[in-house]
């Protein structure tokens, strides 16, 4: 399973879920550790650290993370007391370098919601492209909204910090807030509507590897 979204000017970013992961690599491309004169990025570097980090502790210490959509999906066809926590995690590559470009951390929930528990972008990879990757934490909002559609999931929920409310509510329309979304196809249209005026054309390709 992937996304594919191609921006006007042929830019292409593809969202895949991620598997067998180099922590640490990750880390690095983000720049975690390191010092850097971008705006905003000392933040987005603690977030990616902790994003791997708990994605890291899911693969070691609890087993819940999956790898493809077919097993997201058998994890949340089971009866309710029988159903635990998984997690999924998305990342981004633009089509011109190979460092990841921004992740997203989805859990499902036992209430068979979904719960979008970390999202950042690598300022690394958007910032120094030319021209600029704009856009991909919304592209990253797409593909996971997108699996919560398809996995049967009415509400997305979203952990969010106080400094974070006016970027998701960017994404609100008719009243609708992302954090706590009760129409999931609602709100996968208007997403798409918001990226398709900012140039990108989603594709959603749910049977290939």
């Amino acid at each position: 399973m992937h996304f594919s979204f191609t921006r006007s000017d042929g830019v292409i970013v593809r969202v895949q879920i991620a598997a067998n992961v180099d922590i640490k690599k990750r880390l690095d491309e983000f720049g975690v550790g390191k010092k850097s004169t971008l705006p905003r990025d000392a933040q987005g570097r603690l977030y990616a650290r902790a994003t791997y980090l708990k994605y890291n502790s899911a693969v070691e210490e609890f087993s819940a993370v999956v790898s493809s959509l077919d097993e997201w999906g058998r994890g949340r066809s089971v009866k309710e007391e029988e159903r635990g926590e998984s997690l999924m995690l998305l990342e981004a590559f633009d089509d011109a370098d190979p460092r990841v470009a921004g992740a997203l951390l989805l859990r499902s929930a036992w209430t068979n919601d979904v719960v979008i528990d970390f999202l950042v972008v690598n300022q690394q990879v958007t910032e120094t492209r030319s021209p600029r990757l704009d856009g991909v934490g919304g592209l990253l909002c797409y593909a996971a909204l997108s699996i919560g559609l398809v996995s049967g999931a009415e509400r997305v929920l979203v952990e969010t910090a106080s400094h974070t409310k006016k970027y998701w509510t960017r994404f609100c329309r008719d009243g609708c807030d992302l954090w706590r979304i009760e129409k999931t196809a609602v709100a996968v249209e208007n997403l798409a509507a918001i990226l398709r005026s900012g140039g990108w054309t989603p594709e959603f390709h749910p049977n290939d590897e």
